[in-house]
């Protein structure tokens, strides 16, 4: 992982978390303040909304993604995000997919353990599924995440079967178990291609999709969901905040940072976790680590910054120095600890259940001590 800073110089995958945990927190002002770090960054945050809207809130309510897809097929401002947020901070929790997701990662990067096959005459459900997506078939009837996890890794990560032929099983499963008529192949080619049009631009990994697609299957006959609605009257915080000027440079960070990344995240994979004495090296070196960045990538290209093979910055004579620090010396390792603990403070490397029981009562599976990704 890459470690990358926002405009004002928090980490990049720390703000995310942050933006995740003030949402299922309920803390609609922090939430926009995360997206507003983010935001105008210039970090593109689609997938992260995909993420976050599957992951938590889809299981139970489904028909907010047809909102959602809406809006993220137009022209994007802050205010698409601002709606999203707003649609999705007073609705019911789950956190199946986002378990199921984990899951899938550790078995990727691990060998499993168990092979969850299951033995035995197969129910007469299963008449018309094709002997290979049978076990999932099962597992899904069972309601067994694991299991369901186990077999879509396999089918998909290691068999690499057919995407439109296991698309096409679970759909002959649903019909089945909805004792609705059975069509022919063409009719589920059809509903395959559609499906894979609208789902299979969204960068999200093809697993992911299924076990989505799958939670649907469960849970199809008890889903609700709340109206949609706009409070713009909730920015006032925000929009003020922003408005905020600064009257020295150095004061930046003083003014612009109101939140603090919190230890919790340590349950995440995180990228600081890769840099030894970060600390010191952000008081010293902070420009280097915004070369990636989006905002700053542009800031550097208009002073004609380099670095060195020890990560200092380097410009091509003393004006360009001079107006760069002008613009952008937030002068990190002169603000007091206070502000620099904001972003650069101590962070753990916790065990999953700091972050999730703060959050979440039970799981759907049992997960083995392994590092949270986002």
């Amino acid at each position: 992982m890459t470690y990358m800073l926002t405009r004002y110089l928090y980490a990049r995958d720390e703000c995310e978390i942050m933006l995740v945990s003030s949402l299922l927190s309920k803390n609609l002002n922090e939430c926009y303040y995360w997206l507003y770090e983010l935001y105008y960054s210039g970090y593109d945050l689609k997938v992260l909304f995909w993420k976050i809207y599957y992951d938590f809130y889809f299981y139970n309510s489904p028909k907010l993604e047809i909102f959602i897809r809406k809006k993220l097929n137009k022209n994007i401002t802050i205010n698409t995000y601002n709606h999203i947020l707003q649609n999705l901070i007073n609705r019911k929790l789950n956190s199946n997919i986002f378990i199921m997701r984990q899951y899938i990662n550790y078995l990727i990067n691990n060998k499993p353990t168990s092979s969850h096959t299951i033995k035995g005459r197969k129910p007469n459900y299963c008449r018309n599924i094709d002997k290979k997506y049978q076990n999932v078939i099962i597992c899904i009837k069972k309601n067994n995440y694991e299991g369901i996890c186990y077999h879509i890794y396999k089918l998909l990560i290691i068999d690499k079967c057919s995407k439109s032929e296991l698309f096409i099983n679970l759909l002959i499963y649903l019909n089945t178990y909805n004792k609705s008529s059975t069509y022919n192949k063409q009719y589920y080619d059809t509903i395959y291609n559609k499906y894979w049009t609208i789902n299979g631009n969204k960068e999200l990994p093809e697993y992911y999709i299924f076990i989505i697609l799958i939670v649907n299957i469960i849970t199809i006959s008890f889903n609700t969901d709340l109206p949609i609605e706009l409070f713009n009257n909730t920015l006032q915080f925000i929009e003020t905040h922003e408005s905020k000027n600064v009257n020295r440079i150095y004061n930046t960070l003083k003014v612009k940072r109101i939140f603090s990344i919190n230890p919790y995240v340590g349950s995440f994979k995180l990228a600081r976790f890769d840099i030894d004495d970060l600390q010191k090296k952000m008081l010293e070196n902070w420009e280097y680590y915004t070369k990636a960045t989006p905002c700053w990538e542009e800031r550097h290209k208009i002073f004609k910054t380099s670095f060195n093979d020890n990560n200092k910055i380097i410009f091509e004579n003393d004006d360009l120095l001079e107006e760069f620090y002008e613009h952008y010396g937030y002068e990190l390792d002169e603000q007091s600890k206070e502000i620099q603990n904001q972003s650069i403070g101590i962070i753990n490397n916790n065990s999953l259940g700091i972050w999730y029981d703060l959050y979440f009562d039970t799981s759907c599976i049992c997960l083995p001590n392994i590092k949270l990704t986002f």
